[in-house]
This record gives structure tokens, sequence and C-alpha cells, in this order.
């Protein structure tokens, strides 16, 4: 079975092939979402097995001249995750609004080989949930034997 996603929930491509030359948010969320619809596999499990970091990020591009957080320079186009601990917004250089959706964001210029220790698995499980309740989900309740 295959689960069409669309919207806000649909993966993000590109020409070339990859995930970050376009703006990936969170994909792990949508990954668990559909494990879960799929096979049934728990969101916590999805999300704590995966070992693709890329899934985990965000890529927003802020306007010129770019983001910082707490006065560092990011750049024009910023990558982040959420992890524990972490304070603070991104915001714009020019502006200094927040940019939208990064409470919580340790920004991730520079892509480690291996998913972070502080990496907050309870957020991505949290937006997991969002999203189900987003889509109305509702685990069909199991039939209990009479006899």
């Amino acid at each position: 079975m295959k689960i069409k996603a669309k919207g806000a929930y649909a993966e993000i491509g590109s020409a070339s092939g990859t995930q970050l030359d376009t703006n990936p948010t969170t994909q792990i969320c949508t990954d668990a979402v559909k494990q879960l619809l799929l096979d049934g596999t728990p969101i916590e499990q999805t999300i704590r097995n995966c070992q693709d970091f890329t899934r985990f990020i965000t890529v927003r591009q802020a306007k010129a001249p770019g983001a910082h957080k707490e006065g560092e320079y990011l750049g024009k186009v910023i990558r982040w995750y959420y992890a524990k601990g972490e304070m603070g917004t991104i915001n714009t250089v020019a502006a200094n609004n927040k940019v939208a959706d990064s409470d919580g964001a340790k920004p991730v210029m520079d892509l480690p080989t291996e998913v972070p220790f502080d990496l907050d698995y309870e957020w991505y499980i949290s937006k997991s949930n969002e999203i189900l309740q987003d889509i109305a989900y509702n685990p069909k309740p199991r039939q209990q034997r009479l006899f």
C-alpha cells in the first residue's frame, strides 16, 4: 500500500534528486505518520530509529542580507534542527524579525555525519502527533470478543 502525501505533508524533491536544495521541513514527522498509517509502527519508534539526519532538518531562505542567531551570521539559506535545551530564535538581519518556526532551533550550517547527541526527539514526536490531529486521525478501537 502506498500513501499519497499532499500539501504541507508532501515529500519535497528536486531535479538533482537531493533533499537539501529545496526547503525540507522536518520530514521525519511525515515519515513517522506514514509508517503509523501503513503498518502501525509507533511514531516514537520511527523517529528514534532514524539515522538519516537530513530527515530532521528544516531549511528556510531568509530575505537579504540573511539571518543570524544571537549575533552569529548564518547566511541567506538557513538550516536547523530542534535541540534539547536550545533557547531563542533565528532572526533576520535586516529587521531582526523571527524566522518562522525557529523557536528552539539550533543552526546546523555544516551537516554532521551522525545524528547530534542533543537532538530533541520529543519535539519531533510531538510535531508528528500534531499532524495526526490535523488529519483527524482516530485509531480504530479494537473489537472485543464476546465469548
